[in-house]
């Protein structure tokens, strides 16, 4: 009560000085020099009550909305490395994963890749009941880290432990899902050579051309245990303390300046 009687004196002292001031604002004129704008600068100074009040009553109003009704939300980032390995160069001769366009544009398919329904369903499987109907795909950005081979996996959740379980989830989903597009690459590779070793008669399971088969059979078996689909995890994501959103200090300027801005419109209006 003592606040709103202390609005409703402010409001009518500002109203008393709108009659002393009306005069001098009548000769005004964008294009006045240095008196005129301290002549500004006084009947602004005059009516300061008009850009006090609403200073004092928009500003509180604005952070206590923002501290009472949005829901505190929590960031937490995974970084996953590309890095290839060239096993496959090594142990065959030859790149059976040979990229035909520019590493910007991997990085950037990588990205989308992150969130395709074969990840999302592996990171739903694995999160559990505790997404209850919601979509994780809504709650991640992947963004590339500029003139790097390293992505950014970042989820915004009010559960701070929830959105770093759900961005390390996508990391290792990820990861996971590439290495095993990577194994069925090799598993097809395997599967002429396998036929042909299954065809060869007794009489030339002794030949040359039979062990160079078993040893090529041999090496892709043992590459696509080693797959990691070209990708690490280089930073682990942890519980944020802090949320991201809302700012109370943040909203609380913006608002203020807002409100001088007001005021002052209403004292020239």
């Amino acid at each position: 009560q003592s606040y709103i009687k202390l609005i409703i004196i402010i409001i009518r002292f500002s109203t008393d000085d709108l009659e002393g001031d009306s005069l001098v604002m009548e000769g005004f004129s964008p294009r006045a020099g240095v008196s005129d704008l301290r002549e500004y600068l006084g009947v602004i100074w005059r009516r300061k009550w008009f850009v006090i009040l609403p200073v004092v009553i928009i500003t509180p109003v604005v952070i206590t909305a923002t501290s009472l009704y949005i829901i505190p939300q929590y960031e937490s980032t995974a970084e996953l490395l590309q890095r290839r390995s060239g096993l496959d160069k090594a142990l065959l001769g030859s790149d059976l994963f040979q990229q035909s366009y520019s590493p910007e544009r991997a990085m950037q398919t990588a990205a989308e890749l992150v969130k395709s329904p074969q990840v999302v369903s592996a990171v739903t499987k694995s999160i559990g009941d505790r997404l209850g109907s919601r979509d994780p795909s809504s709650m991640v950005s992947v963004s590339v880290i500029r003139q790097s081979d390293i992505l950014r996996i970042t989820v915004t959740n009010a559960d701070a432990q929830l959105a770093s379980d759900l961005a390390n989830s996508f990391a290792t989903g990820y990861i996971d899902w590439r290495r095993g597009v990577d194994q069925e690459v090799l598993q097809q590779a395997r599967l002429p050579i396998e036929e042909q070793i299954k065809n060869t008669p007794p009489e030339l399971q002794e030949s040359a051309n039979y062990k160079v088969l078993k040893d090529k059979l041999e090496t892709l078996k043992m590459l696509e245990s080693l797959q990691t689909g070209d990708m690490e995890v280089v930073k682990q994501a942890t519980a944020a303390a802090n949320p991201v959103s809302p700012k109370p200090i943040q909203t609380g300027l913006i608002s203020f300046i807002a409100s001088v801005a007001f005021g002052i419109s209403i004292v020239f209006v």
